[in-house]
C-alpha cells in the first residue's frame, strides 16, 4: 500500500474498525507518503468537508477549499458517517464523489459498515448511489483490535513526574508585591 501503485490506478481505500485501531493513522501516514511523492493529497475530517459543502456557495473560503477538494489526487476522509447526516449535506456529499469518481483515488475512515450508511445518510438510495461510486474500484480494510488510546490511557494520578516540558511551560509567577511595586514605578 505504501508504494501507492493503487493511486495511479484512482482506487480507493476503505479503512473500517472501531475507534482506537488505527485508522486515521494509517490514512495520514499514507497521505504523507503520497505528498512526499508529488501527488495532490488531502486529508479532511468528515466535519471539516461538512462545513466546506455547507458554505461553499456563501463564502469564498469555502468556495476555494471545494476547489482544492476538486484538483486533488487524494482525499482522505476521516470518520465518515459517525453522526447522521442532514439531507442537503448527504446530498452534497454525494455530489462530490460523484465528480470526482474515476479521477481521484479516496480513502475513507470510518467505524460503520456500508450497510449503516444508509442509516446515516437518511436515504438508502442515496447510500447506495455514494457506495456504488467508492466501491467500484476500491480495497476494504478491517482494522481489529482494541483501541490504543484506552489501552495506553494514563490519568493525572500516574504521572510521578511533570511530563518534559510540563513544569517549565508554566509562566513565571512573580510575587505579587513585585508586580503591585512595577506597576506604581510606571505610573
Amino acid at each position: 500500500m505504501r508504494q501507492l501503485l493503487w493511486l495511479d490506478q484512482n482506487y480507493n481505500l476503505i479503512l473500517i474498525g472501531p475507534s482506537g485501531t488505527g485508522k486515521s493513522y494509517l490514512a495520514g501516514g499514507l497521505c504523507h507518503e503520497a505528498l512526499k511523492l508529488g501527488y495532490h493529497a488531502l486529508f479532511r475530517t468528515m466535519d471539516d468537508l461538512i462545513q466546506t459543502i455547507r458554505f461553499k456557495e456563501i463564502t469564498a473560503a469555502a468556495a476555494r477549499e471545494y476547489k482544492r477538494l476538486l484538483s486533488a489526487h487524494l482525499l482522505v476522509i476521516d470518520d465518515i458517517m459517525m453522526f447522521p447526516l442532514e439531507k442537503e449535506v448527504a446530498v452534497g456529499l454525494f455530489q462530490l464523489v460523484n465528480q470526482l469518481h474515476e479521477q481521484t483515488s479516496f480513502i475513507i475512515t470510518t467505524n460503520k459498515s456500508p450497510k449503516e450508511w444508509a442509516e446515516m445518510l437518511g436515504d438508502e438510495v442515496l447510500a447506495t448511489a455514494l457506495l456504488d461510486r467508492l466501491l467500484y474500484k476500491c480495497e476494504v480494510i478491517k482494522l481489529t483490535g482494541k483501541s490504543y488510546r484506552l489501552e495506553h490511557r494514563t490519568t493525572i494520578f500516574d504521572q510521578q513526574e511533570p511530563p518534559e516540558g510540563g513544569a517549565n511551560r508554566r509562566k513565571k509567577q512573580l510575587p505579587l508585591q513585585n508586580v503591585v511595586g512595577n506597576h506604581y514605578k510606571m505610573t
